[in-house]
């Protein structure tokens, strides 16, 4: 087994081209159909890519691009609503979480929303004083981007319907709040 682990270990990498395609690089037309979701893997690939790294290094360093910008999430989701931290941290350490935060695909940023939706909609509940429009502003980007992510997460954003009337100067703005929230 070792003498076949060295031959394939010496093997140099060989690029992607691909008969009759018309390029030359396959993640230069990555990011045509990029999705906010996918960039952190994208560039992940691409410094590999021109790096000639193996695929193998490529794989793993998206990987861990995924899990080091979950971990960024969710450590500003809980520094947002540090009151939610142990709840966060135990969430964030179970088995599977664990797994998709460190996968390749679109799941470790939907779990990083996720989190950091809940620790808004959590700030807001619980603060006292009037609710600016810089939050609802990043409560809806948040919720937009989590509906990128997975449509099947559209009732997460209608966590807003917990803060208080007393946060809103009026019923008209709360429902316009929550509506603009909902839709994004």
């Amino acid at each position: 087994l070792k003498p076949l682990m060295k031959r394939v270990g010496a093997v140099p990498p060989q690029p992607v081209q691909p008969e009759g395609v018309g390029f030359r690089d396959p993640f230069k037309t990555m990011f045509q159909d990029l999705l906010p979701i996918d960039v952190r893997q994208a560039l992940a690939a691409a410094a590999t890519s021109v790096l000639r790294a193996r695929p193998l290094v490529t794989f793993y360093a998206g990987r861990i691009s995924n899990l080091a910008g979950t971990l960024a999430l969710i450590a500003l989701a809980i520094r947002i609503a540090p009151q939610c931290a142990l709840i966060f941290g135990v969430i964030a350490l179970l088995p599977m979480t664990l797994f998709q935060m460190a996968s390749w695909s679109a799941d470790s940023m939907t779990i990083g929303l996720s989190f950091l939706l809940t620790a808004l909609a959590v700030r807001t509940s619980t603060e006292k004083g009037r609710l600016t429009s810089r939050q609802m502003a990043s409560l809806a980007a948040v919720a937009f981007l989590l509906g990128l992510c997975k449509p099947a997460y559209f009732l997460l954003p209608l966590a807003v319907v917990a803060i208080p009337r007393r946060r809103f100067p009026s019923t008209g703005a709360r429902a316009g709040g929550i509506g603009i929230v909902a839709l994004a």
